[in-house]
């Protein structure tokens, strides 16, 4: 039934796209897939009939997004303004070509809180709470991920970051149980408090050149890790970042001199099985230093 009737129902949409030469719209039935160029922020919901926003799976954006905007995709992806439930459908999200521009209306409410758009800034809470997400694309142009941009995503599976990228923040990617694959982009330099707690499916983590900071419980209970790369850089290593990686096998650390290690850093880590590699001649200054002498097998290469 909602096959045969998902193209009427388009009808006021591609309507609506013929009107204004410069913003177009392409649709395609079978696969429930569209681009849309929004050539005017705040102009989304017009060219995605509220009839058809619901069914929408697969979506590239181009064009500049603002507050407007990315309300009207949170919904599209499971969430409204506060969080609550609708009953969008959008799992496939390319915003490579699209810029955040500010303006608009509030995209996300909480208590007294309103969050509105940034220019280049995947903003705090920009799709917190979005079920339906599984693989998302991030602008080129952006230059920081925000606090809980995707916290409680449960499906999303994938998310592509770009060079440029700075910092990822608190909260960022929690409770993303899905998520098999994120590029740590170079120059990335800070990766938040929680930023990755509770990820069960990451199996690696790669820290780019020019990492300094990892954030408390960064990566805490990430149970399916198996290898992380800690790059030259890396000055602090926060409170409790990889506790709970219980299938972590091997740490390679580049950094000469031992990164500042907070208290339980790597607990529950199991320190006779993981092997620690560590530059050569750096053995014994790492066999010494707090949390990083916990490791049974220090190994120089």
């Amino acid at each position: 039934m909602k096959k045969i009737l998902f193209p009427i129902l388009l009808l006021p949409l591609l309507a609506a796209g013929c009107k204004d030469d410069d913003e177009s719209v392409v649709y395609q039935t079978l696969t429930r897939s569209m681009t849309v160029d929004v050539a005017t922020a705040g102009s989304l919901p017009t060219l995605i009939s509220g009839e058809a926003k619901n069914d929408v799976q697969e979506l590239t954006l181009t064009g500049r997004l603002n507050g407007t905007d990315i309300a009207y995709l949170r919904e599209m992806a499971g969430a409204d303004e506060l969080g609550d439930r609708t009953e969008g459908s959008l799992r496939r999200l390319d915003l490579s070509a699209a810029y955040i521009v500010e303006g608009g209306d509030p995209y996300y409410r909480k208590a007294n809180t309103k969050y509105e758009t940034e220019n280049n800034i995947i903003g705090d809470h920009f799709f917190d709470g979005c079920k339906s997400l599984v693989k998302v694309v991030l602008p080129t142009s952006a230059v920081r991920v925000g606090d809980a941009a995707f916290n409680e995503c449960y499906l999303l599976t994938s998310v592509q970051l770009t060079t440029g990228v700075v910092e990822i923040g608190d909260d960022a990617f929690r409770y993303c149980h899905e998520l098999e694959t994120v590029n740590l982009p170079l120059g990335l330099q800070v990766v938040g408090d929680r930023a990755f707690e509770g990820c069960y499916r990451l199996q690696s983590i790669d820290l780019p050149v020019g990492m300094a900071t990892v954030g408390a419980e960064a990566f805490q209970d990430c149970s399916s890790v198996t290898k992380v790369s800690l790059p030259q850089g890396v000055q602090t290593v926060g409170y409790g970042a990889f506790a709970g990686c219980m299938a972590l096998s091997e740490v390679r650390c580049e950094a000469v001199m031992p990164p500042t290690c907070q208290t339980g850093a790597f607990e529950s880590v199991n320190h006779d099985v993981c092997k620690l590699f560590v530059p050569r001649g750096s053995k014994d200054v790492y066999a010494q230093a707090p949390e990083w002498k916990e490791f049974k097998y220090i190994i120089e290469e």
